[in-house]
């Protein structure tokens, strides 16, 4: 009789039970139920006993969506926590969850509100009496509309890698800049120096 019983015992198979994950509509309880099956088909062990506490909120915990595992894992002395404190925290934030509706809803409301800004900017450039100051608002509006963080924070706008910080050509850096040369030492008493080619001659 003690052979049939041994050999009628089940193997220990916690990866099955890893393998019991929480699918995205799936609510917490009915999550856990499936976790408390998964350790009677697998495993030896009773859920429900005090000692396998440990093992069953474990599993809870790391197979749960991936928003109620962030929230339980942030929960202050999680190993002291009752399986039913953990299904309250699982339930309020699968509750909380916005449908995928809303969500797409909210996305549109958003794009429609920004191009609707966008169109008010031209149409404020384009009402300007002057042309000059309707040219250069409506240029201020295309830059901030390409560059979209192009700007540096005093609100002045990034240099591109070979231009001239002083007067804003491409092709010189600030140090080489002519126009800058020319003011500094007044164009014509710039003094030449020699260099070691022209000593040669």
């Amino acid at each position: 009789m003690w052979g049939l019983c041994m050999a009628s015992r089940k193997p220990t198979n916690l990866a099955k039970v890893g393998t019991v994950q929480q699918e995205r509509d799936e609510s917490p309880a009915a999550f856990l139920e499936r976790i408390m099956e998964a350790f009677r088909t697998y495993t030896t062990m009773d859920p429900e006993a005090p000692n396998n506490r440990a093992a069953v909120v474990m599993a809870f915990v790391n197979e749960s969506a991936i928003d109620i595992r962030r929230k339980l894992q942030k929960v202050d002395r999680l190993g002291e926590k009752s399986l039913k404190d953990l299904l309250e925290v699982a339930e309020k934030v699968y509750n909380n969850r916005e449908p995928p509706e809303e969500r797409q809803a909210r996305v549109v409301v958003a794009a429609s509100s920004k191009q609707t800004r966008d169109l008010a900017k031209i149409l404020l450039a384009t009402t300007v009496d002057s042309p000059e100051e309707r040219n250069r608002s409506l240029r201020r509006l295309a830059g901030s509309q390409e560059d979209g963080k192009g700007t540096a924070q005093g609100g002045r706008r990034k240099l591109q890698k070979d231009q001239c910080a002083y007067c804003r050509e491409i092709g010189h850096w600030k140090q080489e800049c002519p126009k800058r040369a020319s003011k500094k030492c007044g164009g014509a008493d710039r003094v030449k120096v020699l260099e070691l080619d022209e000593l040669s001659d």
